[in-house]
């Protein structure tokens, strides 16, 4: 969030419109100014929230705490209580005064949708969900909520206990934390959870319904297809039944330190690479000689990566696997579903941020660098390009021969190439505007689209936006645009804001605000006194001094306005783009 005020500059309160100032009509036709969302929250200056519907609607009005639940609902809390609304305004339910909490987004299917939110008040800790219903009733102890693995299952954890409940608010289960800690679940499909005495001691595997099932030996376990498990002691995984029970004469060992018994285990990122070893079936001791390397999946299959001896995931679903056989050394690219891969030719792969399915490969003979794709797919194989360097959104290459980067690539992978004498230092972030130089150290912008070069010299101190690059020169600000006219160092301030620029700037006897488009070319702009400018979010909020009183629009990127409040001494008047004023005490004229 960016936020600005400029300085009132005259005493007298310049003499607007009966509302104050309107902004200039934008030059060009508008599309439809809003997208097709249900509910939008609109923020005020002095902490006051509206509610607005996607026709330009003003659905709520009033004074107190706002809180969205979803699209379709809200809460407005005040002195006397909480009020639940519909999407048309009508009350739905009342609580007590509610604080609400971090909502939290629940895994895919729940029954009580994608988000509930967890809200205290005096009868203590609940949870609502997007209707503004209660699905879990108030709990008495301070505490907070957690989501889980499981979509219809959710934790409250205080202190001393933790309790889990399912979809209908029933309190499953319910554990001290200092004899028992949950070291594993609920699990997503079945519900289960694994609960371990603090320290050593059996663990109790506790069914959907929050009753005991099973009794383990274990540090960690893991629900497989079948009703059969994976569990783990130190590290080593072992096959168990739907008794309970060791399923197999053997155990998986995974590579790296032992890893002791704790609460809530992190679920493991499978396939795991371990060494398989068959076992003595009375005392599950390895048998050591008949080691065999390969890929354990989260379903129980083992894949047998014969001669492997280490492994790194260079990809989220790709591994290069060192292998030895026959007195041979090679490296494979393995997708742990196959005990065979594809030789590895390059030296190295690396990340691309911007795109986590690219990745640089580094060749040594001849030195070259490649674009690839995890699945190994060719993207950019030129032969004289010996390093890639990223730069927001795109790829700077240099070719043989050439002290400087000139090769472009974007996101899409469209190739541009730069002026000799020049090199690639910088992108913005979508990687669309370019900050080049020379040898001599001289700076200059290139809009990668039209392969123009600005010949103006970039300030040193110039920072890439969307459209150019803006400077600051002494306390004023300037912009150079990468496709139209400069902007002279004249502003109070320059925000980069949704692939707009706003500008700040005191004249004679009055402020002016103008919103621009990415290049600085205005769209729509206002003038007045006592100025505030906001940008959060999708909106633009502008407020100035009227003759009737605070005047606040709220503006989309395209400069349609989406709402209009005016606060006087007698309360406030709000006017959706649909034109309807909704008042929220007297005496303030509609805008």
């Amino acid at each position: 969030m960016l936020f600005v005020r400029l300085p009132l500059i005259s005493s007298l309160v310049l003499a607007l419109a009966a509302c104050g100032a309107a902004p200039r009509a934008p030059e060009t036709p508008q599309p439809p100014p809003f997208p097709p969302s249900d509910l939008s929250r609109l923020d005020a200056e002095d902490g006051a929230a509206v509610v607005i519907n996607a026709e330009g609607r003003v659905l709520d009005a009033q004074s107190g705490t706002l809180q969205l639940l979803g699209s379709r609902h809200w809460a407005r809390v005040r002195a006397d209580g909480t009020t639940i609304y519909d999407a048309v305004g009508r009350a739905q339910a009342r609580y007590p005064r509610l604080a609400f909490d971090p909502p939290l987004a629940l895994r895919s299917g729940a029954r009580w949708g994608a988000t509930v939110y967890p809200v205290r008040s005096g009868q203590g800790s609940a949870v609502l969900n997007a209707d503004g219903k209660l699905v879990v009733p108030f709990q008495q102890e301070a505490g907070w909520w957690e989501r889980t693995a499981h979509a219809d299952r959710v934790l409250f954890i205080t202190p001393t206990h933790e309790t889990l409940f399912d979809a209908d608010g029933n309190a499953l289960l319910r554990w001290d934390l200092a004899q028992q800690q949950r070291v594993s679940g609920p699990f997503a499909g079945t519900g289960e959870l694994l609960l371990c005495p603090v320290g050593a001691g059996a663990c109790h595997l506790h069914g959907a319904d929050g009753k005991p099932r099973l009794t383990f030996e274990v540090d960690q376990l893991a629900a497989l297809q079948g009703g059969q498990y994976l569990g783990r002691r130190g590290s080593a995984w072992f096959r168990f039944d739907a008794e309970g029970r060791v399923s197999a004469p053997e155990l998986f060992q995974e590579d790296g330190a032992l890893r002791p018994r704790q609460a809530d285990t992190p679920a493991p990122r499978w396939p795991l690479w371990v060494t398989r070893f068959p076992v003595d079936a009375s005392t599950l001791e390895p048998r050591r000689g008949e080691a065999m390397p390969g890929f354990l999946h989260q379903d129980g299959r083992f894949v047998p990566v014969p001669g492997g001896k280490d492994a790194e995931r260079i990809c989220p679903q790709v591994w290069l696997v060192t292998q030895q056989q026959g007195g041979q050394r090679s490296r494979v690219r393995m997708d742990g579903h196959s005990s065979t891969g594809t030789p590895m030719t390059d030296d190295f792969w690396g990340m691309v941020t911007f795109s986590p399915d690219w990745r640089v490969a580094r060749r040594s003979n001849p030195r070259q660098q490649a674009l690839l794709d995890c699945a190994g797919r060719t993207l950019v194989d030129d032969p004289q390009i010996i390093r890639f360097k990223e730069h927001g959104e795109g790829l700077a290459a240099l070719l043989k021969g050439e002290y400087a980067a000139r090769v472009w690539y974007s996101r899409d992978l469209q190739r541009s190439e730069v002026p000799r004498g020049y090199g690639i230092e910088d992108a913005n972030a979508r990687g669309t505007v370019l900050k080049l130089e020379t040898a001599g150290g001289q700076a200059h912008l290139f809009d990668v689209a039209s392969g123009k070069l600005v010949s103006t010299t970039l300030p040193a101190n110039a920072e890439l936006l969307e459209g150019g690059a803006r400077y600051r020169q002494g306390e004023l600000w300037g912009f150079q645009s990468a496709t139209a006219a400069p902007l002279a160092p004249v502003y109070q301030e320059m925000l980069p804001w949704q692939q707009r620029l706003v500008t700040l700037q005191v004249l004679p006897g009055q402020e002016q605000v103008v919103l621009r488009r990415a290049s600085g070319e205005p769209l729509t702009e206002w003038q007045g006194q006592g100025l505030l400018v906001q940008t959060e979010g999708e909106l633009l909020r502008v407020g100035l001094n009227t003759l009737v009183g605070r005047q606040q629009q709220w503006v989309t990127a395209d400069g349609a306005v989406r709402a209009t409040l005016v606060s006087c001494p007698g309360g406030r008047v709000v006017v959706g783009s649909s034109g309807e004023p909704v008042q929220d005490g007297a005496g303030c004229p509609a805008p």
